[in-house]
């Protein structure tokens, strides 16, 4: 089979990138339309054929995602099992032990993937109703690198990000032109700078953003290890007895905060916004310990909106000593007919429609930019 234009786009930014070369603090790069070829290729010729009206692109791979499956945003379930495409990754030769490529058996997250690939899908249903009309790409298809921590491209220094740039500004052009592109969307600012930038004097084409956190959260696993280890050390020093209590787990990081939370029988955090959705839409009782460290004291006042539904305790943190705490916790354990209560009250200030709003959100912006 011969390639599509896409394809030889693909190949021939990939060939204009292999000579070029990065200094610290990146340690190393992966070109996943190199090595995960397989992967992208599957991508291109099932999703990337005839006109598309609206382009989203992206930043460049996250670890978890296209650097894995060589899918932008390529989350694997959703890569898997919403688009139907599964290839063989063949590893580069000089692997990155902190970011090691798995392919398609890589059990981590990708968060930005996960959320984009998922509102489109609770949007559209079928891969293909969503792809009739769209295309996901990102803008430089290289990951860069500080061992365990992402180097993003707007971090390069201007020596090492011009050539970079010129490359990828062009196959933007060769892209956004072969698939007759009228709508391209930048998820993020810095992306739809870049694609603007690229793609300036192309007649007829229009400009937006997707104004979300989708942009991959790099997790920087040596900090978080460090952090967990200072973590033991502090509630060693308070009088935690981990020996006797093997029922207490502490982690670095939770990649699996949904399934947590829904198995939880009371949860204990904070009051930010997101916190409090997600605690809605799972229906989980809760005793909020708001920050008193952010602007206008907005925690404080999430928390007192749903302590007024009857979905949560609320504990000041100046009131919140180790007994207090230790207090609150039991005596919400030990009224399970409250906790009940709590879950379900909960779940009235949840958004059960949130990703058709975002999305008419979106849609109302692609329609109306520029309009006064």
């Amino acid at each position: 089979m011969s390639d599509t234009p896409l394809e030889t786009a693909a190949r021939r930014l990939s060939a204009a990138l292999a000579p070029m070369r990065f200094s610290a603090p990146v340690s190393h790069v992966y070109n996943p339309f190199d090595y995960a070829w397989a992967g992208n290729v599957a991508y291109l010729r099932r999703f990337g054929q005839g006109p598309k009206r609206v382009v989203f692109v992206g930043m460049n791979p996250g670890p978890f995602g296209m650097v894995q499956t060589g899918v932008p945003f390529g989350e694997v379930a959703a890569v898997r099992d919403w688009m139907g495409i599964e290839a063989e990754i063949t590893p580069p030769a000089e692997q990155n032990p902190k970011r090691p490529i798995e392919g398609f058996a890589c059990t981590r997250s990708e968060v930005s993937g996960r959320r984009l690939w998922g509102l489109f899908a609770e949007r559209f249903g079928d891969a293909q109703n969503f792809f009739a009309e769209h295309f996901v790409a990102n803008y430089c298809p290289l990951a860069f690198f500080d061992h365990g921590r992402n180097v993003t491209p707007d971090k390069l220094p201007a020596h090492e990000a011009a050539p970079l740039y010129a490359a990828c500004d062009e196959h933007l052009r060769d892209l956004v032109t072969s698939v007759h592109a009228e709508w391209v969307i930048g998820i993020g600012n810095w992306a739809e700078k870049r694609s603007s930038e690229a793609l300036a004097g192309l007649p007829g084409l229009k400009f937006g953003r997707v104004e979300q956190d989708v942009e991959d959260i790099a997790v920087d696993e040596e900090i978080l290890a460090e952090d967990a280890r200072g973590v033991e050390v502090q509630l060693r020093e308070q009088g935690a007895d981990f020996e006797n209590h093997p029922n207490i787990e502490y982690t670095e990081y939770i990649y699996d905060m949904a399934d947590r939370m829904a198995a939880a029988d009371l949860i204990v955090c904070r009051a930010g916004a997101a916190t409090l959705g997600e605690l809605c839409m799972l229906g989980r009782p809760a005793l909020l310990v708001p920050s008193p460290y952010v602007a206008e004291n907005h925690q404080e006042k999430n928390a007192r909106a749903l302590e007024k539904e009857g979905g949560c305790r609320v504990l000041l943190e100046k009131d919140a000593n180790p007994q207090v705490l230790y207090d609150e916790i039991q005596d919400l354990l030990s009224d399970r007919d409250r906790l009940h209560r709590m879950g379900h009250d909960a779940t009235k200030l949840a958004a059960h429609d949130a990703s058709e709003k975002i999305y008419q959100e979106i849609l109302w912006a692609i329609e109306n930019h520029g309009k006064k």
